[in-house]
């Protein structure tokens, strides 16, 4: 089906106006949730002793990302700006909740737990934010469409490369 478009460069994509800010914003973010599964097992397991709580904690985890449509509708009513960096906030407060109840050796497996859910519930919905606001920077379908492509790309280079981080941390342990 042929373009009466000019496809353009990925290098063209970034250099439109708020594109390569919240590239370099959204690739951190996403970056952490390729890290996040592997690294949450990993240090629950060592700080509980058990890989059955470590399981129990990437599972509530995972339950509270399924909150993802609601965060979206959230966005939709109330901005991107507000609830991204609301739920950055909470997210990290929360992951950090978990490395203090790691660090301090509590043994309930309850508490891991429910911090991870936490985790999982105010996980940022990047993905389609990032998407939204391709979709505003660009002009044509060409040009959205490759804008989508470069997107899709990066985060699962991301979510490759995240385990691969944290294997390497671990070795620096």
């Amino acid at each position: 089906m042929p373009h009466s478009e000019e496809v353009v460069s990925y290098r063209t994509l970034l250099r439109l106006p708020g594109a390569l800010p919240t590239f370099i914003a959204s690739s951190l973010g996403r970056l952490s949730y390729g890290m996040v599964g592997l690294a949450l097992l990993l240090v629950v397991e060592r700080a509980s002793g058990s890989f059955g709580v470590a399981g129990f904690a990437s599972a509530s985890y995972g339950v509270g990302a399924l909150s993802a449509p609601l965060k979206s509708r959230w966005i939709d009513r109330y901005g991107q700006r507000r609830l991204i960096a609301t739920l950055g906030v909470a997210c990290s407060a929360s992951l950090l909740g978990l490395a203090g109840v790691a660090i301090c050796d509590v043994g309930n497996g309850a508490a891991y737990a429910a911090l991870a859910g936490l985790t999982g519930v105010f996980a940022p919905p990047l993905g389609p934010a990032v998407r939204a606001v391709w979709a505003t920077l660009t002009d044509g379908v060409a040009t959205r469409q490759r804008a989508y492509s470069f997107d899709v790309g990066v985060e699962d280079t991301l979510f490759t490369v995240g385990p691969l981080l944290v294997g390497g941390l671990v070795l620096l342990d």
